[in-house]
Order: structure tokens, then sequence, then C-alpha cells
């Protein structure tokens, strides 16, 4: 009996449409599969054989999917996804396939139920989507989060540090100039020399603490230069050993072709023993101290946002010490000032501190590596100079030997009472002849009413009204010839000065000795 046409016709739409469902299943980088009511797959597209590593001649019938997750994703198919699909008609989840080479793939899943005419589950057709990119992704973004929240606390703590140096520098630049004064003092006694001496030693120390403070928050005024890294690691060693002490065994690593780098000198010395310091008391005294120099060039898969801004090529610095580590939770917080894990009376917590900002100054990075019993490891990545040729290092600049001035007149300017007054007694006592002014404007006054008579301005960068810069721009273009000795503690504005390098302008940091105070004022004073 021939077959009623409209029944044939039905059956050829059916079959285009099968026909084009399964050439738009084929054409997906997603997996799309049908299964059974008892998780059989029924069928599956060319992406979904490539996905489970799957041969294309595979007899996929024999095969449950659950076969194809982890452990977590197979009971949460059972229990969460199965179900849901049924009640919900479609459920989306996530879940972990293990193909046939046991590589876990995570994947976004969608899971559809379908009913036959009775109402009864008939089959599941599902679409499994390969998100290992995306996971990737999510996690750069959340390591450049945690990058970015971390360089913002550190930046708000630097700010704070920062401005509690200033304030500090002040204080003590007033104790130490008394003590001096009072050790230069020929009725001192011998009782009160010592007392003096502990007074002065005590506010060194301060002065070395607030330093670090300054290292910290990246406001301390640096003196890049052309640095052989190599030869200052070597002119470093004895003094290494007698640090680290006879227990601890030090090897040193150096590439012998490593390129100059350009940095402050007096920070990468502080860089180098402040780590040896915490590598010591890692070790306990006893242990191996690695230090090693190579040359490298910049990785662009890795996170080094300052070389990355600033230079192609880097030299990496490493320290590395068989101590007893640290675990994640203190990794967190290393570089944060006064953070410490020493006992009470050991440590200020500004060694590492200290280390981070001068480092992050002098546009480098640094990372650390460690796991409690299986030492640390820290890696330095200091911008390169691959192609400049170290030059000889010029002759120090002579200084007349005579400690005393020949009655010249010096213009201080400075809104600080007791530190004016200090300045005042230590330039005097140095038979100088000293006009006072207690902000800018009084100090421009007193020249103008001295015009032709002072030989020298010594100024305090941060004051009220008129600063410091903005007086010696303006009275330098008054006489071109006058000398300028820029003081502070705060050192913003004079990292933003343009012209701090000219032969008649000279920058001195609080706090300071006197001896230091002297030499500045002769240098300049000396200079023609």
């Amino acid at each position: 009996m021939m077959r009623n046409w409209n029944q044939e016709r039905r059956e050829r739409i059916a079959d285009e449409q099968l026909a084009r469902q399964l050439a738009i299943a084929d054409s997906t980088s997603d997996l799309v599969g049908t299964i059974d009511a008892d998780g059989f797959l029924l069928t599956l597209n060319a992406a979904g054989y490539l996905l489970l590593g799957l041969d294309t001649d595979f007899k996929i019938s024999r095969k449950r999917l659950i076969g194809f997750y982890d452990a977590k994703s197979r009971k949460q198919f059972l229990e969460q996804d199965i179900p849901s699909a049924i009640k919900f008609n479609s459920f989306q989840s996530e879940v972990t396939l293990v193909d046939y080479e046991l590589n876990n793939i995570p994947c976004s899943q969608v899971l559809v139920a379908h009913n036959d005419s009775g109402g009864n589950i008939e089959f599941f057709s599902l679409i499994v989507r390969d998100i290992r990119a995306l996971k990737a992704a999510e996690k750069e973004r959340l390591h450049l989060q945690q990058q970015l929240h971390q360089a913002q606390k550190m930046d708000v703590v630097g700010r704070l540090a920062g401005g509690i140096a200033h304030d500090f520098n002040n204080f003590i630049t007033v104790i130490m100039g008394h003590a001096e004064l009072g050790l230069m003092s020929n009725g001192a006694s011998p009782e009160l020399k010592a007392d003096l001496e502990l007074i002065l030693d005590s506010a060194q120390k301060a002065a070395r603490l607030t330093g670090q403070l300054l290292d910290y928050s990246r406001k301390k005024v640096i003196e890049p230069q052309i640095i052989d890294l190599n030869s200052v690691i070597r002119d470093s060693q004895q003094l290494l050993h007698s640090l680290l002490g006879e227990n601890i065994r030090i090897a040193i690593n150096l590439d012998v072709n490593v390129w100059p780098i350009q940095y402050d000198h007096s920070q990468l010395e502080q860089i180098l023993f402040n780590l040896a310091l915490n590598a010591r008391d890692a070790m306990s005294g006893r242990g191996e101290f690695i230090i090693a120099t190579t040359n490298s060039a910049l990785d662009p898969e890795e996170h080094y946002s300052e070389t990355k801004k600033s230079a192609h090529d880097f030299v990496t610095l490493t320290f590395t010490d068989t101590g007893c580590g640290m675990n994640d939770e203190i990794l967190k917080h290393i570089f944060e000032p006064f953070f410490t894990t020493k006992e009470k009376g050991k440590g200020t917590g500004m060694g590492l501190a200290a280390v981070y900002g001068a480092i992050k100054q002098n546009s480098g990075d640094i990372q650390v590596e460690s796991k409690p019993g299986e030492g640390t490891t820290f890696t330095i990545r200091l911008p390169a100079l691959r192609n400049h040729k170290l030059l000889e290092e010029p002759a120090p600049v002579a200084i007349k030997a005579h400690t005393s001035g020949k009655k010249e007149t010096i213009l201080l300017v400075e809104d600080n009472s007791e530190v004016r007054c200090l300045l005042r007694k230590m330039l005097a006592k140095l038979d100088y002849q000293v006009l006072t002014a207690k902000d800018g404007l009084e100090g421009k006054a007193v020249f103008e009413s001295n015009t032709g008579k002072i030989d020298l301005l010594v100024t305090d960068v941060v004051m009220p009204g008129l600063g410091g810069i903005q007086l010696a721009e303006q009275l330098t273009s008054l006489d071109a010839n006058l000398k300028v000795l820029l003081v502070s503690g705060h050192h913003e504005e004079i990292l933003a000065f343009d012209q701090p390098y000219k032969p008649n302008i000279k920058m001195l940091n609080k706090p300071f000795a006197v001896d230091r105070l002297a030499k500045e004022v002769q240098l300049l004073l000396s200079e023609s």
C-alpha cells in the first residue's frame, strides 16, 4: 500500500530539521550532546569528542556522562543538576571534566530535561563549554586587583610614614644639634659630655629610623649614579661576613657580564645589609646565605609593573637563605612598616619596609617566595643600562681645610622657631654673620633690605605662604651669584624641583650633624 503523501512530507521535513540541527551542533566549539534517563551518552558532536579526548569512532553509547566528571562534579550532577533540570526543565552549573589524559577541564554546563507525551523523562540534552580561558582571565583579574589593593595600601601607609618622618626630623635635628653644641663647649664636665654623647647616639639611631620611613614612603632625595652591581656586592663582602657571623656560609654567584644599573649607592647598600640581617635572624645564626646576579630580558607575561614601564632589560638580584621561612599570612605583611615577627625589643619592623621603598623609588620591583621550613628567596629586578659603559668616578671636590667661616653673611629662613634658633647658634659658632626670618615673605623682605650683603641663603623647604624653593627662585633672580642651601625633612617639593643640581644650589636633609652643615656651607661659599 502506498504511503500517505503527507506522512512522507512530514518525515522528510523532520529529517531535514535533524540534519540542520546536527550541522549547527557540529559547527560550534561547545560540547553538544544527549544522554538517556540513565545517563548514558546518546549523541555527541565533533567538539564533544575533542573536548573529552575521544576518537571519532569511539562507541559513546557504552559511556555514562558522569564517567567524565571528577568526584565532586559527579556528586553534584546526581544530587543537584539532574533533580533541578527535571524540576525547572533546565539547569546551569559549573563542572570539572576529566579527559582521557586525566586533564581537569573547568566547564559551564546547561542541562535540559525532555519529556515524552506521558510526562516522563525521555532524555536530557546538554551544552558544555570549556571555560579554562575564562578562569585564567578571572585569575589574572583577581591577581591585578590584589596588586592594586596592595599598592593603594602601601601608598596610604607611605604617606603617613612620610608625614611622621617630617615632624620627627625637626625634633631630632634640635636634639642632635644641641647635644653637639654642648659637646663643643669647653666648659662641659666629663660626666656631662658622657650624657650628651648618649643623647647624640640615641638621636642618631632615631634619625636612621626616620630615614627608613622616608625610604619606605619614597620621599627621600636620592642621587642615582651608574653602578656596577657586582662591585658593590664584592666591596661589601667583608662587612657581610661580620654581620652574619662565622656560622653562616655566604655564597656569591655573580654574572661576570652583568649590565650596569642607575641607582642610589647608599640605598643599594642599605638593601643589601637589611636583607642580610633579615636572613641572619631567619637562620638563627646558622645556615647559608646566597647572593646572585644575572641579566634578564623582561617576560611580558610577568607582573613587574615598574620594570615594564621603564625598561625591557634588567638585572636580577636574588637573596636566598636557608632559614625558617614564612607562611602566606606573614608574606602579606612583610613590607609594611613596623610589622615584625621578632620578639618585643628585637626589631623595629622597618628593615623590609625600607627595602621595599628604596627599590620602588629607584623604579625596581621586589618579589618574595617562602614556605615554612624551606627558607626564603627575595628577587629584585632593577632596570639595566644594557649598552652603557661604566665611567671612572670623578675625583671628589676639594673642600677647604678651615672649619669656620670668614664672617660671610647668611640669611636663615625657617618657620620652626626651635630649629631656627638651633641653626642660628650653629652658624654663629662657625663664625658666620646670621640674619633670620620666620617665613619666606619675611625672608624676602630681609634680603631686599640687605641688597648685596648676603652671601648665602639657608632656607627650609616647606613653609606657610612663600615656600623655600619659591623663595630661592625669586632671590636668585634678583642676585644670580646668591648661593642657596635648601634644608628639609620633607622631600616632596625637593623631588619636584627641576633645578636642584645647579652649582649654586645644594640640598641638606634633616637631621644633620654640625660638621655636615659646616661642610655644605663651606662648599657653597668656596665656589666661585
